[in-house]
């Protein structure tokens, strides 16, 4: 199955169905957890479906397809790796300013009350997904520059996970701007979803798991292996979570924090989550290819401006809602809406590539 050479050295489109569904997923989970009052009370099964498909299906997905993404690209030198992790950084901050601090000031100067407490340092401090992945560049190009094996990558960020356990609610007495400084590398408080510590197993994976993916002859062959190896492993560390008393909800949902709050048990648990749901994308990929190949890598190369366009649709409308007076969006209406915001998010990155184009165009003209 494997060659000594790299022979599988084309576009993987498995990776990219599965970019552009956790496009959808995750602003899924973000309409409900923004736009909507959840209660996991009232429709258990139903918050633990959005949990999933905005948790295990959406960021770790995106983390490991970005590791698969590091192997794959031409631009791969430590310092091309660089540049971009300092680009992704001050694009989260840009966008954390745009999507909530920027609204909060105006909010302030003009006297308007709303039912948003979150304090100014909170939320141009956030620290997301895209720092992380700005993070994450920064910390392969270092490894990379230092001539590390891909396994010892991959043993440095299992180590680096430990590491990051041991710190959480170590700063919670500190001045949040400590917290969110070491917030890039540290779980130091609620609004520090994705330190680079606890989360850098997820890309590691995906580089390793790209390097064998570059040497194998037979994907189907492949493919049916891992789907396997991961279901034995889902089934058995679900069960031997459940018999120890365990809930297999705290890996993915909000139950004491260990969705974001990642630790060995639910990286081995999310990981097996991933292997076989790549196995499955690789399967659909195939039809796709006949149908809906370019829509799909133009979803899947356009990530960054989709996840910013999704935001600020979410927050621009949650500040129009606030200042009309209309309610929180009923429960049954989150996936829906969901799945329009992501519609028009993608219409509007389209939109902004397109006028782009034309204005580099007849610049050149």
């Amino acid at each position: 199955m494997l060659a000594r050479e790299e022979v599988n050295k084309g576009r993987q489109l498995e990776f990219d169905v599965a970019k552009a569904l956790a496009i959808f997923f995750m602003v899924i989970i973000h309409v409900g957890d923004n736009m909507s009052q959840l209660d996991h009370n009232g429709m258990p099964y139903y918050y633990w479906f959005l949990d999933f498909i905005g948790g295990p299906m959406a960021a770790p997905m995106f983390m490991f397809a970005m590791g698969v993404g590091m192997v794959y690209t031409r631009y791969n030198s430590s310092g091309d790796f660089a540049k971009r992790g300092v680009k992704l950084i001050v694009l989260g901050y840009g966008l954390n300013f745009f999507r909530e601090t920027f609204l909060m000031i105006g909010s302030n100067v003009l006297s308007i009350e709303t039912d948003y407490k979150k304090a100014l340092i909170d939320t141009i401090g956030t620290v997301d997904i895209l720092h992380f992945a700005g993070m994450a560049f920064l910390s392969v190009a270092l490894m990379r520059k230092l001539v590390i094996k891909k396994w010892m990558m991959l043993c440095i960020a299992i180590i680096l996970q430990g590491i990051g356990t041991l710190f959480i609610g170590l700063f919670d007495s500190a001045p949040k701007v400590v917290q969110y400084v070491l917030g890039l590398l540290f779980f130091t408080n609620k609004y520090i979803a994705f330190p680079t510590t606890l989360w850098l197993v997820y890309p590691v994976l995906g580089i390793c798991f790209a390097s064998i993916l570059r040497r194998v002859t037979d994907k189907q062959a492949f493919y049916k292996m891992v789907l396997l190896i991961s279901s034995i492993g889902l089934s058995a560390i679900s069960i031997g979570t459940t018999t120890v008393g365990y809930s297999v909800g705290r890996y993915f949902t909000g139950e004491g924090a260990s969705y974001y709050q990642q630790n060995l048990f639910s990286t081995l648990w999310i990981s097996c989550i991933l292997g076989v749901s790549i196995s499955v994308y690789y399967y659909i990929s195939t039809p796709v290819r006949r149908k809906m190949e370019n829509i799909i890598k133009y979803l899947s190369s356009n990530l960054n401006t989709i996840y910013v366009i999704q935001w600020l649709l979410i927050t621009y409308t949650i500040a129009t809602k606030e200042v009309i007076g209309l309610g929180s969006l009923p429960a049954p209406m989150i996936i829906p809406g969901g799945i329009l915001i992501g519609l028009c998010s993608i219409g509007i990155a389209w939109l902004w590539n397109h006028s782009k184009a034309r204005i580099v165009s007849s610049g050149q003209k």
